[in-house]
């Protein structure tokens, strides 16, 4: 079996990156639990830009190279929008493999008739939806453009045997204090407060780039020797 799945950044194959959940994990814990041969296949793509014709051309791009590469399952671990058009696919029997996806917030209608229909259609492709929180499942089916059965609540930690092997244990009796993630994070205001308190230890898990942010030239300026960087 191939689970094939998309990613824009190539930097975060091998690392403990939110957007791996476990995919890295897969072909051991199918071997060693499910006794089932499992290859996952990552699809580098590009998005180029944020306009309505870029977002068009890129998930077009991305779709045609989905249908090329051979693959029994898709998974995709952000916003589903991108696989737009397999959804509708998918709606019209012409993609017949199952696809998998997260979703970082509740579906809700949007107030215009045929948004929402294109909406149930894009949602209606998939074989389930994994959200972040348990109140988005109730809060997304009030919706009606997603089913109940679709919809599965999976809790945080993924990377958790990853971060557990890092060297983050207690040293002198200096508290360890692990921060991860990338998106809308203050590190500047952390690394101040660490930087005052010397008896506590930060180490920070990171990529050096998100979006238009450029996490590197901030957190350079607070290395030190109770505050670690680690992309």
């Amino acid at each position: 079996m191939i689970i094939l799945y998309p990613i824009t950044d190539p930097l975060i194959l091998g690392t403990a990156h939110h957007q791996l959940y476990a995919t890295n994990k897969f072909e051991k814990v199918a071997k060693e639990i499910y006794d089932r041969d499992i290859k996952v296949k990552y699809l580098l793509y590009k998005v180029y830009g944020n306009s309505h014709k870029a977002l068009f051309f890129s998930y077009l791009l991305l779709t045609i190279r989905v249908l090329i590469t051979k693959h029994d399952i898709l998974y995709f671990s952000v916003n589903p929008k991108p696989l737009v058009i397999l959804s509708v696919l998918k709606m019209l029997h012409i993609y017949n493999k199952k696809m998998y996806a997260w979703k970082y917030t509740p579906i809700k209608r949007t107030g215009c008739l045929l948004k929402d229909l294109c909406k149930r259609m894009m949602y209606g492709g998939y074989a389930k939806i994994f959200m972040m929180t348990s109140i988005h499942v109730p809060e997304s089916v009030v919706s009606g453009l997603v089913k109940a059965s679709q919809l599965v609540y999976l809790k945080w930690g993924v990377d958790s045997e990853y971060v557990n092997a890092q060297d983050v244990e207690k040293k002198n009796d200096v508290f360890t204090f692990v921060s991860n993630g990338c998106a809308f994070r203050d590190f500047a205001t952390m690394c101040k407060a660490f930087d005052k308190v010397k008896n506590a230890r930060l180490i920070i898990y990171t990529v050096k780039r998100w979006k238009n942010q450029n996490h590197k030239i901030i957190l350079d300026k607070y290395v030190s020797k109770n505050i670690e960087v680690v992309y």
